[in-house]
Parts: structure tokens; C-alpha cells; sequence
């Protein structure tokens, strides 16, 4: 174990030997301690310390020795970036400290398995009710008569039984543990819920029965052996509390490692990732998308856009408030001031009669650039109006459902009754996903720009894709991941130059022709013998009859692509008119090309993690979507499975 010295003085926190301190690297965990000395102006504060960027907060023992969280070297840090905050309070006081810098070395990948504690809150609650329960059972044995008489009577039978005593009285503080553990083996399946409602009240039922047993003989043995008691120390919370995959619900004894957790995958764009904690995404995939919009000609052009296509994706990952008030101060209107007090809107005055409040908090009335752009999907909001000034829609206090893009231009307070009159009313601005508000919670975010060099595009396919959308349509798209940017797709542009190998044919009664060339990486769908692409000259159809004009189509030897035309009978002049009116074609291709991420990239990438309750994945342009796996907190997904069981139950009886 290693063992640094901080000293506390004045608002300083200084380490002793160096002015930053080395814990170690990436993804270690169990072997770092600071050793904390409260000087002057510390002396009988509590102490809380904050590890950045993490923003974990853990409390400081009475010994002054803290172990180092898991979280705070979870990833590599430069001195910029890992930074100690200790903050000192009671009744009258509060002091914060300066920052102490410290590092987190980077290394190769590991081959072994990563075994990180999970979520630690979570063990901290049922490890503090542990303490309780065993301080009340050793106060109650202390005013039991017969305590000193069974401790003569037998040393050796009183740790024994004090051991089962703990055991008996451990079994039936934690009864509730053992409820949920039943209810979440019923999560998996619909069919199991009602059984485990009864071993949930027939689990409550045994262990009231158990304390009421155990009591009599307990309580005038512990005390006897309460030296055998083992102490709630600050290696017992590193035991992790864990719902596991194979549903045998809460596990105390050993640590877990995060593969036995549950982690599940969710898709869409935005991805919503419910229950979550505060952990390091465990999967994160983006698929490309292309649109055209309208139906191309040779004459009448429509471009093929893709996702992209500037040079990066913009990666969004925020908590369950979608709304960022931060550059909002303060601001007054028809009689009515607004101030911001961390997102919380505090309201003074009375509303001038025939007049809305109408203060700016973001935009204005005749903006017409987007703040940003909600994808389609259906969102609450709360507390504020959120206005399209473009079309002239808005929303408040309202769930509503978009079915394209829209660009959210102006954020203005409230609308209320003329007349109505403030004294330091709070309001508590939100937009989330969902047809109904959730509770409030400061905007918070991080944001990755990934280079997309050649763009993130995506085919709409029949068959094969690698994504399928929420309304079931299958594209073959690009990919951007850890592992790099995986390109499934290809772009030509045919102009006629002397490599191309065109090849020119009249079809029916001389009328139309058909041009064609030979795509060798083509992907054909031999399932329904048909190939997929997009051209932004011709449209592209799976089948020709052979004259009609203006469409490209693939057969013959399933790599020939035909542009049926009315333009030109021979090649010199289809060349010709290539030169000036060149093609587009995209295409599925089966020469799959991967471009690694930039080390700067892939830190960021991994950096990324969720927050506690609700993570919002999204990226600032449409693409086809997210694929986001992430880790559950337990405590959370415990509850949410209780109110499923709670309202099934309530449904099967009728209430």
C-alpha cells in the first residue's frame, strides 16, 4: 500500500516531499491511501474530499487515512487534470481548500480481466445500516441481565454464538435485500413475477420470526463476545453490492468483478440509458446515415448527404436535463426579474396587467440560428418555453413528439396571468426525453468531437444491415467506435476520365440507352438477388423493365451498375456528358477499410462515462443511431423492478 502525506493548513492542502502526487496507473485500484493531517484552521471540521474529474466526494475517517476511489484513477490524468479538493464544515464553518494536483499514469491494454468495485454508494448504505443494526443489538445485549451470567457459563459457546447470532440478526436487518435479490430473479421474466411477490411477503414474514427466535438467546450472549464482532472497516466497502446477470440478485461476500454486472445495450438516437450509474461507458457505437431529398434526374441533381460529411461527429452525453440555462444570469421584464441561481430560476415582482413575462433566457425573438436541434422523439418540458422561431413553434410545461428535426432558437420564462405576483419563486427548468417530467437535476455534459475525414455514411438496405432503425428500416452503414472509424460503404463519382470502363448498349426500339460499368466491390444481396445503392443523377431501382429512362439499376453479373438514358447512343458522347454532369454513386461495399482514432481520441473515447439515474447519449446531426451499453445501478434498477412487481401485482388483484 502506498501511503501519501497531505497536511491541511490554512486554505492550503500541501503534500509533503512534492507538490504533486503520483497515484499510480489507469485502472488500478486498492493500493493508494492518503494519510491526512487537519492543521491549523482544520482542527474538528468534517472533512470531505472531491477527486477531479471524476467528482467523486468521499468523507474523511477520524484516523485521517483515506483509501484512494476507484474512480479517481480510473483513467489516465496529467497534473492538469487530477486535482484534490478538501472542504472542511460544521454548524458554523465551511472551508475549502486549494486544489492539490495529482497523476494517474497511462499503460498498453491489459490482458487480464479488470475487476473494478462497483458503484460504492450503493455498498455504503447497506454497510452503514450493518453498523447500525449491530450497535443496537450490542446495546440491547449491554442492558440484559443475563449477559455476564452466559458469558461465564461458556467463552467459547458465546463467540459461537454470537457468530450465529450476527448471522441470525444480519439475515433479518437484510431482509430486504434478500426481498429485492427475489424480485430482481423475477425481472428476467414476466411469468415469475407473481412468485416472487409471495417470496418477498413470505421472506418479510420468516425474518420477523427469525429476530423474535434469535432475540432471547442473543441478546444475553453478545456482549460477551463482542470483541469477536468483526468491525465495518473501510476494506468491507470494497465488497460489492451488484444485481448479477444470472439474477441470483445482491452479493456481499467477495468482490465482483463489473462482467457480472448487469449492463444492457440500448439504441436509438438519442439513446436513453435508464438506471444508471456513475460509471465508465462500456460500449459506444455510432452508425452513419445518407439521405436525399426528392427524387434525382440527369437534369435535376439531388445531392446524397451523409452524416458527417464536415469532418467530425459531434458526441453528446448528458444527464437527464437536456437543457444548458449556464450562460443565463439575470434578467427583467414586464415587471418580473429572473435570476439564475445553478440552473434554479428565482422569480420577484408582479406581472404588469395585459402583458406575458417574456425574459430572454437564451436567443431572442428574431433569431433564427438554432441554440441546438432536438432529434425526433418525444420530450417533457418544464418550467420554461422553448421556441422555433423559424416556424413559430414553441412549448411549455408540455410533453410533445417530433417527427423531424427541430431547431430550438429561443428560451424565454414562463408565460403566467397578468398580475400574478413573485416573491422568490423558484422554478426548476427541464427538457428530457419522455412523454411525462422527471425530477429535476442540474444540466450536465460532456461532448466528443470524433473526425470523420470521408464522412459516416449509411445505404438503406432490403436485407444485411448491420443497424436496424426504431421504425425497422435496415441500413448498411459506417461505423465509429473505440476500435476506429469502419468504413461499409463507398463513394465514386464517374466523370468520364479515360479509366473508367464504360461500356454502352441501346435497349427496346433504339430510343434508350444504357451505359454501364463494372463495380467489382459492389455488395449484392444474393437473399433477395437485388443490390442497394443511392446516385444522385439517376434513381436507383432495384429492377428496370428495360426503357424506362433516368434509372440505374444492378444485374447481369451482379457488379455491373446500368444508367438507362435517353442522352447519347455511343461512348464518346456519354463521356462527354459525364464531364459535365458527373455521378455520384454510393454504395455498399465488401472492402471493409478501418481508420484507427487518434490517441487524443481514444482517451476521450474512454473518458466518457454515464451519470447516476438517467445518461442521455446523442450526437448534434442525425445519423442512424446509437448503440450504448452501460452499466445498471443497482439500488436504482432494484427500485424500478419493485414499482413493476408493485404494479403488477396491483393489476392481478384488482386495487
Amino acid at each position: 500500500m502506498n501511503t501519501h502525506s497531505i497536511e491541511l493548513d490554512g486554505y492550503y492542502a500541501r503534500s509533503r516531499g512534492s507538490s504533486t502526487i503520483h497515484l499510480g496507473t489507469a485502472g488500478s485500484h486498492g493500493n493508494e491511501q492518503l494519510q491526512v493531517t487537519q492543521g491549523k484552521g482544520w482542527e474538528g471540521l468534517t472533512i470531505q474530499v472531491v477527486f477531479h474529474p471524476s467528482k467523486v466526494a468521499v468523507h474523511l475517517p477520524a484516523n485521517g487515512l483515506l483509501d484512494v476511489p476507484w474512480e479517481a484513477t480510473a483513467q489516465p490524468l496529467s497534473m492538469m487534470q487530477g486535482r484534490i479538493v478538501f472542504q472542511g464544515f460544521d454548524q458554523d464553518r465551511l472551508v475549502n481548500s486549494t486544489d492539490l494536483a495529482y497523476t494517474v499514469a497511462s499503460h498498453s491494454p491489459a490482458l487480464g480481466r479488470d475487476e473494478e468495485p462497483y458503484t460504492p454508494g450503493i455498498v455504503e448504505g447497506v454497510l452503514n445500516q450493518m453498523a447500525a443494526d449491530k450497535d443496537a443489538i450490542l446495546q440491547a445485549a449491554q442492558q440484559t441481565g443475563q449477559a455476564k451470567e452466559a458469558a461465564a457459563a461458556s467463552a467459547n459457546q458465546a463467540a459461537g454464538s454470537a457468530a450465529n447470532a450476527q448471522q441470525s440478526a444480519g439475515a433479518a436487518n437484510t431482509s430486504a435485500g434478500q426481498a429485492s435479490a427475489s424480485a430482481s430473479q423475477a425481472a428476467g421474466s414476466a411469468a415469475a413475477a407473481g412468485e416472487a411477490l409471495t417470496q418477498v411477503q413470505t421472506a418479510g414474514q420468516e425474518a420477523q420470526q427469525k429476530v423474535k427466535d434469535a432475540e432471547t438467546e442473543a441478546l444475553d450472549k453478545i456482549a460477551a463476545a463482542a470483541p469477536a464482532l468483526p468491525a465495518v472497516s473501510s476494506d468491507a466497502a470494497w465488497q460489492s453490492v451488484t444485481v448479477k446477470l444470472d439474477g441470483t440478485g445482491y452479493n456481499l461476500a467477495a468482490l465482483a468483478p463489473i462482467e457480472a454486472t448487469i449492463r444492457p445495450t440500448v439504441t436509438g438516437n438519442p439513446a436513453v440509458c435508464e438506471n444508471s450509474a456513475a460509471w465508465g461507458l462500456q460500449g459506444l457505437k455510432i452508425y452513419g446515415k445518407s439521405v436525399q431529398n426528392g427524387t434525382p434526374s440527369p437534369e435535376s441533381p439531388v445531392p446524397i448527404v451523409s452524416a458527417g460529411e464536415g469532418g467530425s461527429v459531434e458526441l453528446n452525453v448528458t444527464g437527464a436535463n437536456l437543457l444548458d440555462i449556464s450562460g443565463f444570469s439575470s434578467g427583467f421584464a414586464n415587471g418580473v426579474s429572473v435570476e439564475n441561481q445553478n440552473g434554479v430560476l428565482v422569480y420577484n415582482g408582479q406581472m404588469q396587467e395585459g402583458i406575458n413575462i417574456s425574459v430572454n433566457i437564451a436567443g431572442s425573438y428574431s433569431n433564427r440560428n438554432p441554440l441546438f436541434t432536438l432529434l425526433p422523439g418525444t420530450y417533457y418540458v418544464k418550467d420554461v418555453r422553448i421556441v422555433n422561431m423559424i416556424s413559430g413553434v414553441g412549448y411549455q410545461d408540455a410533453a410533445f413528439t417530433l417527427d423531424s428535426p427541430f431547431p430550438v432558437t429561443w428560451v424565454t420564462s414562463k408565460q403566467f396571468l397578468e398580475s400574478t405576483v413573485f416573491a422568490n419563486n423558484l422554478f426548476y427548468p427541464m427538457l428530457n426525453v419522455g412523454a411525462s417530467a422527471l425530477p429535476w437535476q442540474p444540466y450536465v455534459s460532456q461532448s466528443l468531437p470524433l473526425s470523420t475525414p470521408s464522412g459516416l455514411s449509411g445505404v438503406p438496405v432490403t436485407s444485411g444491415g448491420n443497424y436496424v432503425d426504431s421504425a425497422g428500416q435496415q441500413r448498411i452503414c459506417d461505423v465509429v467506435d473505440q476500435n476506429g472509424v469502419k468504413k461499409y460503404t463507398k463513394k465514386v463519382i464517374f466523370d468520364g476520365s479515360d479509366d473508367e470502363k464504360w461500356m454502352i448498349q441501346a435497349v427496346g426500339d433504339g430510343s434508350t440507352n444504357r451505359a454501364y460499368i463494372q463495380i467489382s466491390d459492389l455488395y449484392y444481396d444474393t437473399t433477395n438477388n437485388s443490390a442497394n445503392f443511392l446516385c444522385d443523377r439517376f434513381k436507383a431501382e432495384v429492377i428496370s423493365g428495360g426503357t424506362e429512362p433516368d434509372v440505374a439499376v444492378v444485374y447481369s453479373n451482379r457488379s455491373n451498375l446500368f444508367f438507362y438514358n435517353n442522352i447519347t447512343g455511343d461512348i464518346a458522347s456519354w463521356r462527354n456528358w459525364l464531364a459535365q454532369n458527373p455521378i455520384s454513386v454510393l454504395y455498399p461495399t465488401t472492402e471493409i477499410v478501418t481508420t484507427p482514432l487518434s490517441d487524443e481520441e481514444i482517451a476521450a473515447y474512454r473518458a466518457l462515462q454515464t451519470y447516476s439515474g438517467t445518461t442521455v447519449v446523442s450526437t448534434a446531426e442525425p445519423v442512424a443511431g446509437l448503440e450504448v451499453s452501460y452499466v445498471i445501478d443497482g439500488n436504482k434498477y432494484r427500485e424500478s423492478i419493485d414499482k413493476r412487481l408493485a404494479a403488477l401485482e396491483a393489476a392481478q388483484t384488482g386495487i
